[in-house]
C-alpha cells in the first residue's frame, strides 16, 4: 500500500475527531494561527476560483470561504471530504499526484499533503497543470524542525511516513516543475510555506 493511501486510511479512521471544534486540543490555537498565516500568504481575492488540494476537514477552506468566489476541495479521504463540504462549492475524492481535473484555478492551496506524497515532483506538476496563467499557489509542509521531527515520529508509530522539508527544498522542487517561488515563510506549529507562480513561458 502506498503511503498516501495509508495516510488517507488513517484520516478516514480518525475523521470523527475533526468534527469537533477543537480536534487538536491545546494545539488548536497554534494551528489556527497557522491557517491564518497560510491565507494571508495566499492573498485571496473575491473573484478567485480556488482549488484546495488535501482539503481535509475544510479548516483552511472555512477561512477562505468569505474571501473568495468559488472553492473546489479535493481529498483522498471521503470521510474528511464529507466534513469539508459545507465550505466547498464542489468536492472531489482524489489524490494530488494523479489529480487531473482538466481546468485551471486562480488560487491553489495545498496544506500538509506533501508530508505524505511519494513523488513530490509529481505533486508539483499537478499543481502547475491546474494553475491559471496568472495564478498563485501556496504549498505548506512539515518543516525540518524539532516539532516536525516529533510529528513524523508520532505518525510513523501510526503507520504513516512523513517527509520533512525546508523552504529551499520546496523552492528547488518547484523550479524543476516550471514554478517559481515568490515568497517563503515559517509557520506556527512547525511547518513551512511557499508561494508559487508559473515560471516564464511554461503554463
Amino acid at each position: 500500500m502506498k503511503n498516501v493511501q495509508r495516510a488517507a486510511e488513517f484520516y478516514s479512521r480518525t475523521a470523527g475527531r475533526y468534527a469537533r471544534s477543537r480536534p487538536h486540543g491545546i494545539r488548536e490555537p497554534v494551528l489556527a494561527r497557522q491557517r491564518d498565516a497560510i491565507v494571508e500568504l495566499a492573498r485571496p481575492r473575491s473573484t478567485d476560483s480556488v482549488l484546495d488540494v488535501g482539503c481535509g476537514a475544510g479548516r483552511v477552506a472555512a477561512v477562505l470561504r468569505p474571501r473568495v468566489g468559488w472553492i473546489c476541495g479535493a481529498d483522498a479521504s471521503s470521510e474528511m471530504l464529507a466534513l469539508a463540504r459545507r465550505w466547498l462549492d464542489e468536492g472531489i475524492q482524489a489524490s494530488l499526484e494523479t489529480l487531473d481535473l482538466g481546468r485551471k484555478f486562480d488560487l491553489i492551496v495545498c496544506c500538509g499533503v506533501f508530508d505524505f506524497v511519494e513523488d513530490a515532483a509529481a505533486g508539483l506538476e499537478a499543481i502547475r497543470r491546474h494553475l491559471a496563467p496568472q495564478g498563485r499557489a501556496v504549498v505548506s509542509a512539515a518543516a525540518v524542525s524539532a516539532i516536525g521531527v516529533g510529528y513524523a515520529l508520532v505518525r510513523r508509530a501510526q503507520g504513516v511516513r512523513v517527509r520533512l522539508y525546508t523552504s529551499r527544498r520546496l523552492r528547488a522542487l518547484a523550479a524543476s516543475c516550471g514554478l517559481r517561488c515568490t515568497a517563503a515563510r515559517r509557520l506556527p506549529g512547525g511547518s513551512v510555506a511557499v508561494m508559487l507562480e508559473h515560471a516564464g513561458g511554461r503554463v
